[in-house]
């Protein structure tokens, strides 16, 4: 089986058994187990398929496969870790940050805040959920799909990753611990944006690290690899995404440093999965 299918197959596994330890715990735990054995069974659904299919549509079809499971791995995140994981680890977080930086970076970052900058950033911190697809679409069209395939399992070895760390330091973002000054207001669409943004993402609980920082920091290394282009396009907007974590007080300063150790850890274990890979294509 590919190893962007074995790591969804091994993150739904081990969604399975979490709901399975707090079956009375956990809302409409048949819901969460019906959605994960269709996930398990999509997963092999498309290692069948693609044993048929040339390499192009094989790495598509994994591809489009990811685009749908990470937001439902995502959502159930939502419904377990409140239940399983009833602890807040925020007070930990503050103070590696006033260990770390001597303050909460949040709270410094209001001395920056304006209308215009906290709508760019909100705009910018929103187009996350585009970014990996900025890097696969390049790589589409230029029909490299061994660097489509690496990259697709750089970025499941994020998200999921980071679901972990969600499981082990559950914890709520500084705009609904800390106490800010001016709350943030746009020029346009910003506090719409955030509204619906805090709407799709059911999960309040899921800080560390940030996900936002390491997916993107990881899209950001492969493009540099394998897509001068896409890195071209992508390198502003990410630096502007990682500067928005903290000023919109998304995330506390530790959560961005774990983020960075987070996707070190993802790209030493991609190296030997990599090698696997491109040993396996060059057999055929």
């Amino acid at each position: 089986m590919h190893p962007s299918l074995v790591l969804h197959v091994s993150f739904f596994v081990f969604l399975s058994a979490t709901v399975a330890v707090g079956f009375q715990r956990v809302p409409h735990p048949l819901v969460t187990l019906g959605l994960n054995v269709g996930a398990i069974a999509l997963s092999f659904a498309v290692a069948a398929t693609t044993r048929h299919v040339r390499e192009s549509r094989g790495a598509i079809l994994r591809f489009v496969l990811t685009l749908a499971l990470v937001p439902i791995a995502f959502t159930e995140l939502g419904w377990i870790i409140p239940y399983l994981r009833p602890i807040s680890a925020e007070p930990l977080l503050i103070r590696a940050d006033q260990w770390l930086f001597g303050t909460n970076p949040t709270q410094w970052a209001e001395k920056l805040q304006t209308p215009w900058l906290t709508e760019i950033l909100q705009w910018i911190y929103a187009s996350f959920y585009f970014i990996p697809t900025v890097l696969a679409a390049r790589l589409i069209a230029t029909r490299r799909w061994l660097q489509l395939d690496v990259s697709v399992v750089a970025v499941i070895l994020g998200f999921y990753s980071s679901y972990l760390g969600y499981f082990v330091l559950p914890a709520r973002s500084p705009d609904k611990i800390l106490p800010h000054g001016e709350p943030l207001v746009g020029v346009l669409a910003a506090e719409s944006i955030r509204r619906t943004l805090e709407n799709l993402e059911n999960i309040v609980f899921d800080c560390f690290p940030s996900g936002h920082t390491e997916v993107s920091l990881l899209v950001l290394w492969l493009a540099w690899r394998f897509d001068r282009i896409a890195f071209s396009i992508l390198v502003a907007p990410i630096t502007l995404l990682v500067v928005s974590t903290i000023y919109l007080r998304y995330h506390y300063g530790i959560d961005l440093v774990a983020a960075v150790v987070f996707a070190i850890g993802v790209l030493l274990a991609l190296r030997p999965i990599e090698k696997r890979m491109r040993a396996h294509d060059a057999v055929g």
